[in-house]
């Protein structure tokens, strides 16, 4: 485990994301290269910070998918294994809304950091 000094305290995260991700542009193609990394952040502001800003740093434009995305497993027992995520009909169960409603969503997001709490 690495652990970062910081000499530019300017902008401390532009200088985490330098650390755990060096040269991402050359290595976003590699998937080792993001199963070994992960920034784990105090609270949920400084994750969207984060992953906000290195979403940022990839060329290309946003892609829109309508029924699965086609992915391979980076981490786990299935390395390697090609597998499909499909949308799911989401329905709210908060009491609160005063009406029945439904939308179709992926359930996942990219994620380059995460909070340390799980409260």
């Amino acid at each position: 485990m690495a652990f970062a000094t910081f000499n530019d305290t300017s902008d401390l995260i532009s200088s985490l994301i330098d650390f755990v991700y060096p040269s991402i542009l050359d290595n976003y193609n590699n998937n080792n290269y993001f199963s070994e990394r992960a920034i784990l952040a105090p609270k949920n502001e400084v994750v969207h910070e984060i992953n906000d800003r290195l979403l940022a740093l990839f060329p290309g434009e946003e892609r829109l998918y309508n029924r699965v995305i086609e992915t391979e497993i980076i981490s786990g027992g299935n390395i390697g294994t090609c597998t499909y995520i499909p949308r799911l009909n989401l329905i709210p169960s908060d009491k609160k809304i005063p009406f029945a409603f439904q939308r179709r969503q992926f359930s996942i997001v990219v994620c380059f950091a995460m909070t340390i709490n799980k409260s």
